[in-house]
């Protein structure tokens, strides 16, 4: 019987850790660690301001707390989540208040980038690691003529979700720069809103080796229209790696002008695609 009830203890106690350890981490398995940040409130009437320590929370290593600053620079890198029924705004007003942090952003909620000018100009952000999940909206919005560069240098991850692209005219367009990995885990929808989207796509630019490749690991159904917008340099070498049928998530490139030094994937000679489905 003392047996039989310490197994039960036992039992009890294991599901009490685990459930404690998923408590404990980030969404997607981030850990929580401290010096990371979480949003709070907004909606899209009402957004709430990245540079504004009223959209935060911090945590502490223990518990989350009010937040007295805002994450921003370089020097951070930590993690920022932007959480489910929450709306963060960044508002671009000029080209050195680009977001750069030497962490990584996970989206579960909505995260607007806005360039309010009419300039033919880029602008541009650096990340190591940007993750958009399911239920979750990476938007952009122009003016008339900017284009907004979005630079991640570990990995790019979907799991979901859906990348807006509103207002943009002319020249406007969304350029999603990769210097390290990408994964489509979830479905992939660009939603292009008022304007066609001129050049916009995902641009593999790492300096990837046949002994140390860039890796494009595919293993959800890709829209069609986010299907044709994948572009690499000539000289990165790739492993694109595929789940299940290549025909329904199989990526090209297939706008007629993309950016000046890149081509679409189908036409690069070094592309190594592997099917798992057949190879596992």
């Amino acid at each position: 019987m003392k047996k039989h009830l310490l197994q039960i203890i036992q039992i009890h106690m294991k599901a009490f850790t685990l459930i404690s350890l998923i408590f404990l981490m980030g969404f997607n398995g981030y850990a929580q660690q401290a010096g990371d940040y979480r949003s709070v409130g907004g909606t899209s009437q009402n957004p709430k301001p990245w540079l504004d320590a009223g959209t935060w929370e911090k945590y502490d290593g223990t518990t989350w707390n009010t937040a007295t600053d805002y994450p921003l620079s370089a020097t951070f890198s930590g993690t920022v989540f932007i959480q489910p029924n929450t709306f963060v705004v960044y508002n671009v007003t000029s080209q050195t208040n680009g977001f750069n942090l030497a962490g990584a952003i996970i989206i579960h909620g909505n995260f607007l980038v806005n360039i309010p000018e009419n300039s033919n100009t880029t602008f541009a952000g650096d990340i190591d690691v940007f993750e958009l999940n399911a239920g979750g909206v990476f938007r952009t919005t122009f003016s008339n003529n900017p284009q907004l560069e979005v630079r991640i240098n570990e990995l790019f991850r979907i799991n979901g979700g859906e990348l807006r692209y509103q207002d943009g005219k002319n020249n406007s367009a969304l350029y999603i720069e990769c210097k390290g990995d990408v994964e489509v885990n979830g479905g992939l929808v660009i939603n292009d809103t008022n304007s066609g989207l001129n050049d916009s796509g995902l641009y593999m630019s790492g300096n990837g080796t046949q002994a140390n490749p860039q890796h494009l690991k595919i293993t959800s159904n890709v829209s069609t229209l986010a299907r044709k917008l994948f572009f690499a340099t000539s000289s990165t070498y790739i492993v694109e790696e595929y789940a299940g049928s290549i025909e329904q998530n199989t990526v090209s490139g297939e706008i007629a002008d993309p950016r000046s030094g890149y081509v679409g994937l189908q036409n690069k000679g070094n592309v190594l695609t592997i099917n798992n489905s057949s190879t596992n």
